[in-house]
């Protein structure tokens, strides 16, 4: 924390010499926005509007990583419950894994398998650990796996994958996930040919989703099922039975950065107020974890306002200057961010915003830059390119 404050201090006095020496070339790109790079020692190099609160879009993930691996930490994993009552019946306490898939299902059936189970009578859904006070803000209307709902248990980003064969005949898309009802439901009418479909709409597709993947993947495991599914909370009588824990979050970052997956990021972010104020999971803790997080580095509401995780809100708030000290403190989980030509670098793209934030090389002392415009000109690639060949001639 004290080095975070201390670099801020440092880019505040490195960067007024640089300002006052005149525009700098690459303003010209820059209609409404900001940019800044900075060595590894947190000397600024080129300056433009550092201190202008800007909507940042999906760099913002940068610092709901660094956020989660303090806060949870790098071996954070969430947890699945399953429950096993009178009768037999197996419930499904989810805690918002974000990272839910087939081949996850998989692992969890050979372990009940492994344990004893063969045969259940009802398979009972909880969502009780998330009581979120407002709909969650990475919904969308497209089909994408990073635009889903967020919930307490989500299987496979709530979407399905299928393939429609040109006799009209319905499958799964991948070999790994089975082929279940909801999908010759929602697959009627289709063109030959692949296609992703969001169900976040509907909860009770949501739902149906979960409750059918796990019964199929049950079954190769010769796990069967009697009765129905449906949801409901678990009660206190119900004997704990297993515990699937996710891949660590250090694992789970890289692929959020990679493929800015909207419903990870804030899977990762709900999962700070929970570890910080206890359950439920609602969007209030996870504000207030945030806040607690950035007040701890000398930041208020005037560098940074953050409202969700993925940088989905267009009230979402940074100064170039604060996230250039995120990246600064980030620099041990550099590797982490995706590879953009020979630098690491999370984009962040919104209708009229266009983001970068990253590392202009992938040796420990690469300089940091920030470009975050608000404007219908995306200028970004251009002016990242210009701030990495200004870099690259003052070290000739």
């Amino acid at each position: 924390m004290k080095k975070l404050i201390l670099v801020l201090l440092a880019l505040q006095l490195t960067c007024l010499p640089l300002q006052a020496a005149g525009p700098h070339q690459s303003t010209a790109l820059v209609h409404h926005g900001a940019f800044l790079t900075a060595r590894a020692d947190g000397m600024a190099i080129s300056a433009h509007q550092a201190d202008q609160p800007l909507v940042p879009a999906s760099i913002l993930k940068i610092v709901t990583a660094l956020a989660g691996l303090e806060i949870l930490g790098e071996t954070y994993r969430f947890p699945t419950y399953f429950f096993i009552t009178p009768g037999i019946d197996l419930w499904i306490k989810g805690q918002g894994d974000p990272l839910l898939i087939s081949e996850e299902i998989d692992v969890i059936a050979a372990e009940l398998r492994k344990n004893g189970l063969r045969e259940f009578r009802n398979l009972y859904l909880d969502y009780s650990a998330y009581q979120l006070e407002e709909n969650s803000i990475s919904e969308s209307r497209t089909n994408n796996p990073y635009d889903s709902a967020l919930s307490a248990l989500a299987v496979n980003f709530n979407t399905i994958h299928i393939e429609v064969l040109p006799d009209g005949r319905i499958r799964s898309a991948e070999e790994q996930t089975p082929t279940i009802p909801l999908m010759h439901e929602l697959g009627q009418g289709l063109a030959p040919g692949v296609h992703r479909i969001n169900v976040s709409r509907d909860r009770r597709q949501i739902q149906r989703l979960a409750a059918e993947t796990f019964k199929a993947i049950f079954a190769w495991h010769g796990i069967s099922m009697r009765g129905q599914a449906m949801p409901r909370e678990t009660p206190r009588q119900a004997g704990l039975f297993y515990i699937h824990y996710s891949k660590p979050l250090v694992e789970l970052v890289p692929a959020m950065l990679l493929y800015s997956n909207n419903f990870m990021a804030n899977q990762i972010f709900l999962a700070l107020g929970q570890e910080r104020f206890g359950p439920p999971v609602t969007w209030r803790k996870a504000r207030r974890a945030i806040n607690l997080f950035i007040r701890q580095r000398g930041l208020s509401g005037r560098e940074i306002t953050i409202i969700d995780g993925a940088g989905l809100h267009r009230g979402n708030r940074i100064t170039a200057r604060t996230m250039l000290a995120f990246l600064q403190e980030f620099r041990p989980y550099a590797h982490l961010l995706p590879q953009h030509k020979e630098w690491l670098l999370k984009s962040g793209t919104m209708t009229d915003v266009y983001a970068y934030a990253g590392y202009l090389g992938r040796h420990d002392a690469a300089p940091a830059v920030v470009i975050i415009l608000n404007q219908p000109d995306n200028n970004r690639e251009m002016l990242v390119q210009q701030l990495a060949d200004e870099i690259a001639s003052l070290a000739r």
